[in-house]
């Protein structure tokens, strides 16, 4: 009896220990990043900390990037609390980044989402934008000063909406920016503002993040050769704009090419119209020809843009 009561215990303790195991193997490969799906990869993200906190980059302070880290003549130290090299902010991000990996076994950044999207996704994601026709203010809109003009990109700062791969996106605007050096031979420049801009109290869709950002950062806007580009996670649309103006917006949640996005509404700021759909001639201002990837104008908006930019006097 003594025996049966021993081997009892032993058998409840085995038992349990391989409930354990078993508990233990389903939540790893329940957690397991390469089992999930774009949708539990953001929302099992959205769980953890923020992979920037405790660094200058957590919202917490108003830091600028640009190329050399040194302020240009129009920014005072009063605008900001770190001004910082690209080499500097990329070193953050990164370091962060693999620290995070460590501790969590998870990418802070989620796989590009536009990269496995098909022709019906995206002209479904795009049926409801609309863009203003024209800009609010009345402005003339952003033109070339000494040949060049200066994007100044706001990421939101807020948990809500901020985007998860700040420096990817930073990149994506310059390589959808770059195509007007080449096509209009004007030199674009960047500042990189992060920690500015809130939009928690706005409902988030494009138009709404569009006004919130020219609410909330309008004074950084110093010259008429300066676009302020916002960025957020989710729109709902992949970017807005107001047309012959200096504001725009996109999302990183998005059904096309970020560059792409970045590329179009810069040119709306530049007085480009919209080609909804249109195939006939290859246009960054089509969305099927920017979903394709293409990086070009047509005659037509190829005319406009250049006269916004070079024939504004």
């Amino acid at each position: 009896m003594k025996k049966e009561k021993i081997c009892l215990k032993w058998a409840v303790v085995i038992i349990v220990l391989l409930l354990s195991i078993t508990s233990i193997k389903f939540n790893v490969v329940g957690n397991d990043p390469a089992n999930f799906t774009y949708e539990e990869y953001i929302e099992y993200l959205r769980t953890l900390p923020y992979f920037l906190n405790g660094t200058i980059l957590d919202g917490t302070y108003r830091v600028i990037v640009n190329e050399n880290g040194t302020p240009p003549d129009d920014i005072t130290p009063e605008e900001y609390d770190y001004f910082i090299s690209v080499q500097d902010f990329n070193n953050t991000c990164e370091t962060a980044r693999q620290q995070f990996r460590g501790t969590y076994g998870i990418d802070p950044y989620p796989p590009e989402f536009y990269e496995n999207v098909t022709e019906d996704m995206a002209y479904d994601e795009w049926q409801n934008i609309q863009h203003y026709n024209q800009s609010p203010s009345g402005s003339p809109g952003p033109h070339e000063i000494d040949g060049n003009f200066l994007v100044k990109v706001f990421p939101a700062k807020d948990s809500t909406n901020r985007p998860f791969n700040p420096q990817q996106r930073y990149q994506d605007t310059k390589s959808g920016c770059f195509w007007f050096l080449i096509w209009y031979g004007v030199y674009p420049e960047y500042l990189y503002y992060y920690g500015f801009w809130d939009a928690s109290d706005v409902t988030p869709s494009s138009g709404n993040f569009l006004q919130d950002l020219y609410d909330d950062c309008k004074q950084y806007r110093k010259k008429d050769n300066q676009i302020l580009f916002g960025w957020v996670y989710d729109g709902p649309n992949a970017g807005n704009s107001w047309r012959q103006d200096f504001y725009a917006v996109a999302e990183e949640w998005n059904f096309f090419s970020h560059k792409r996005v970045a590329q179009h509404e810069v040119s709306h700021c530049f007085n480009a119209p919209d080609h909804g759909w249109w195939l006939s001639f290859p246009c960054v201002m089509s969305y099927w020809w920017m979903w394709f990837g293409w990086f070009g104008w047509c005659g037509g908006c190829r005319n406009i843009v250049w006269d916004q930019i070079w024939n504004w006097n």
